[in-house]
């Protein structure tokens, strides 16, 4: 548009520009014709470089001409911030180095203002009405009319008494056509205007905007905004940096380009450029990367923009720093409990792993969940990862509020970025608030007592009403099929080879949960008797206290010395206190109280109604146990750094050499309604430790422990039932796991009865340990099972990371069931 003094006309459409360029270098752009002006001063960028998409630059179309504005009706500016009412008239302070409208566009100078503005701005009633001006514009400068548009159209605001129609403005300002119009938005610094969310009408509050940058301009006519140099945009709980931001008011559109990162909630996305509709929720980032933290990804990356806190220091390019290990999520099967006095580590099977890293050459999001191309996920905080999940293309569904689905294409594992393991899974349910699903196709156990050793199993959710669930795992019990059953039954089947697990969890009440669990260790229903084992358990919170009221058929336990028991049905209740800590003692104690109605194996035959075996009684059994302890520190080294190449080579944690000396005492009394009593008092002292910090690759890591146990027991209070009989009175165990090489470590634990000499139980570990994963492998020869397992370890760090480059076994100690 050509320049016309404004004795005559307005100036072009009103652009204010703030700049960290001197007044001497800067200069004002009003129209095209200045670009080349603008851009040969230094120390500013060039608005050339950044241009929005042609589509979307459309400018807005009015239902009458405008009114206009004098160009003396441009506020005054302050150095420090800025009183602005965008339309409302005052004149022009000459100290700010604000030259006459007479002169061309392309000399005057503008105040130099250091961003970030701060902007005060009032509503829309407060602001008084434009000077009128006695000569408009002729027809060919003027804004087009949109001869379409309903002449009738509203623009609706918060307050419905405020919609007016454009016409009914005729003669009064006009402002942007934002989805609140009682806001300005004020010299390209946006600060206080307000988007609705993308339903609209709505009660919610305007979500408040604040934009920063070293370069902006606002184009009102248009609603254009352009920013550029160091953008940072305030949108809600968000936060949004790039080099350059274009944002189209008019259809809430916006797109951010260079070194783009945004950061809500938990989550921290970076990509090259962005694209986003504020009214539809949706985006597109391309080349994108960042972490993820699952529990709050839905919430976080919701369409809606609900005011919150963010931390705005995760936009500093800080280098990964505390990295720390958090858990872990393990997959496996077994059918053995580690003793909890043994001091190895124990592979069981669960956790979850909530913080992942991620690469998508494109990642496209809106309301109902995202689509990713060329997908990569890591739970390695540290570049390149040791351990990778890739897809060919992701999709992330939300089914309900609490509930997933993700779906990748040829998903595989990859190993340091070499080894290659395809997954034959491809869909896995994501349930926040619970453990994560297993990825993995099967999973594998050994039970050698009941299911004659290796089996292969499959989980499938088949039922979920509110917080209830219900699962089937078919079996397949491999080695009894090759070598047969041991002994054979009577009535031999090919049924025999298959087991089941079904299992049904949910919710009483927020504090009450119930678990039922039916295990077929053959599906030969004609030896039900013998193949089935069931529980139902309710835990119920108390306070600190947990009320576990239970009942099993054919329980089956370990109680030392004389291996497993089966307890035919259980029908109780057991009350668990939590650890007390006795004042700054170090002193800590717990008690547990039991009332059950057991029947069990006796050798008790006045107690046994049959003649014939099995020889069974069915007895109350009252309960009650205190235990305590104290442990001290002898020893204790320092940790090494948390790096890929030092404390975390081999290991999630950095470990810490140590010696410690603990002791414990326990006193249980238990009562049988035939008459009999068990009493036991016991002391035990344990002296366990680790050497090296797993870091080498040699023997760099010694990890051992020995107890010695005594118990005083009255040798004529023992109890009438074989589970909870003391037998193993005076025993010691003992263990270590030594690395060997690199990642392998090797070791045993095992436990005698130093009175007969007899072994009561060893199991043999065998590991292998990387930073991110690892595979276990832990087997009992003693009571015939094991665990295989692969685990994922949890990582939670600071700062932003660069590119990528079964246990149904339960133990009986000292006449308490563990």
């Amino acid at each position: 548009m050509p320049f016309i003094p404004p004795a005559d006309l307005p100036p072009p459409a009103l652009v204010q520009t703030v700049s960290t360029a001197t007044p001497d270098e800067a200069t004002p752009r009003s129209d095209p014709s200045d670009r080349a002006a603008t851009s040969s001063h230094q120390g500013r960028p060039d608005p050339a470089a950044f241009s929005a998409p042609e589509a979307l630059t459309r400018p807005v179309q009015f239902s009458d001409i405008a009114s206009v504005i004098r160009a003396t009706d441009v506020p005054s500016l302050a150095a420090s911030a800025t009183q602005a009412q965008f339309l409302q008239a005052e004149p022009i302070s000459a100290p700010l180095g604000l030259e006459e409208a007479s002169a061309p566009p392309s000399q005057r100078n503008f105040a130099s203002i250091r961003a970030p503005w701060v902007s005060q701005l009032g509503d829309r009633d407060a602001a008084p009405d434009a000077e009128n001006v006695p000569n408009p514009p002729p027809p060919d400068q003027a804004p087009q009319t949109d001869t379409n548009s309903d002449e009738d159209e509203v623009v609706e605001g918060d307050d419905p008494e405020s919609s007016t129609t454009l016409d009914e403005e005729e003669d009064g300002p006009v402002y942007p056509r934002a989805a609140t119009p009682e806001r300005d938005w004020s010299n390209g610094a946006v600060v206080d205007g307000a988007l609705l969310t993308p339903t609209q009408p709505t009660n919610r509050p305007p979500t408040p905007l604040n934009l920063t940058a070293d370069y902006q301009e606002f184009e009102p006519q248009t609603q254009v905004l352009t920013a550029q140099g160091d953008v940072v945009l305030r949108l809600g709980n968000g936060i949004l940096r790039a080099d350059r931001l274009w944002a189209n008011l008019a259809n809430r559109f916006v797109v951010v380009d260079g070194d783009v990162l945004f950061t809500r909630g938990e989550q921290v996305i970076e990509a090259d450029r962005g694209e986003y509709n504020l009214i539809q929720g949706a985006g597109s980032l391309f080349d994108a990367r960042g972490t993820l933290f699952i529990p709050s990804a839905g919430s976080d990356l919701a369409g809606d923009l609900t005011p919150g806190t963010t931390d705005p220091d995760i936009l500093a390019a800080d280098p990964i720093n505390n990295v720390e290990g958090t858990g872990n999520l393990s997959f496996g099967t077994g059918l053995t409990v580690p003793s909890s006095a043994s001091g190895l580590p124990q592979p069981t099977a669960g956790g979850a792993v909530r913080r992942f890293r991620f690469e998508a050459a494109q990642l496209d999001f809106d309301a109902e969940g995202w689509y990713a191309q060329e997908i990569s996920l890591t739970n390695d905080p540290f570049s390149p990862p040791e351990l990778e999940f890739r897809g060919n293309s992701a999709t992330l569904t939300r089914l309900t509020d609490l509930q997933d689905e993700l779906y990748i294409e040829n998903a595989r594992l990859v190993f340091d970025q070499s080894f290659t393991v395809p997954l034959l899974r491809d869909r896995i349910l994501l349930t926040r608030g619970e453990q994560s699903a297993n990825p993995l196709f099967v999973t594998f156990g050994y039970d050698g007592t009941d299911r004659d050793g290796l089996f292969v199993e499959r989980s499938f959710e088949v039922y979920r009403a509110g917080s209830w669930r219900a699962f089937i795992t078919p079996q397949v019990l491999v080695q009894r099929l090759l070598a047969g059953e041991d002994p054979p039954p009577e009535d031999e089947s090919f049924l025999s080879n298959l087991g089941l697990e079904a299992d049904v969890v949910g919710l009483l009440g927020p504090r009450t949960s119930v678990r039922f669990n039916a295990s077929f260790s053959g599906l030969d229903l004609q030896n039900l008797e013998d193949r089935l084992r069931s529980s139902v358990r309710v835990r119920q919170l108390l306070g600190r206290h947990v009320l576990n009221l239970e009942y099993s058929y054919r329980d089956r336990l370990f109680n030392g010395s004389l291996g497993f028991q089966n307890v035919q049905s259980n029908l109780g209740a057991v009350l668990v206190s939590p650890s007390f800590r006795i004042g700054d003692t170090g002193i800590t104690f717990s008690y547990q109280v039991a009332a059950q109605y057991i029947t069990a194996d006796t050798d008790r035959l006045e107690l046994v109604n049959s003649t014939t075996p099995p020889f069974r009684a069915s007895l109350g059994r009252f309960q009650g146990s205190v235990a305590i302890g104290r442990s001290f520190d002898l020893w204790r080294g320092e940790a090494l750094p948390a790096t890929p190449e030092e404390g975390l080579r081999f290991t999630s944690t950095p470990r810490v050499p140590n010696i410690r000396l603990a002791l414990f005492g326990r006193g249980t009394y238990t009562y049988y309604t035939s008459d009999d009593t068990q009493d036991d008092l016991s002391a035990s002292v344990r002296l366990s430790g680790e050497f090296g910090h797993f870091s080498r690759d040699f023997f760099d890591s010694t990890v051992f422990n020995v107890t010695y146990t005594r118990s005083f027991v009255s040798d004529a209070a023992t109890s009438p039932f074989f589970f909870d009989r003391n037998v193993d009175s005076n025993r010691l165990s003992g263990g270590i796991i030594q690395q060997l090489y690199g990642p392998f470590r090797l070791g045993f634990q095992t436990s005698v009865n130093l009175d007969t000499g007899e072994i009561i139980n060893t199991d043999y570990v065998f590991e292998y340990n990387r930073r991110t994963y690892g595979l276990f492998l832990r087997y009992s020869p003693t009571r015939s099972a094991g665990f295989l397992g692969f685990r994922i370890n949890e990582f939670d760090w600071a700062g932003r990371a660069p590119r990528f480059g079964g246990a149904d076994i339960r133990e009986v100690e000292g006449g308490v069931l563990q």
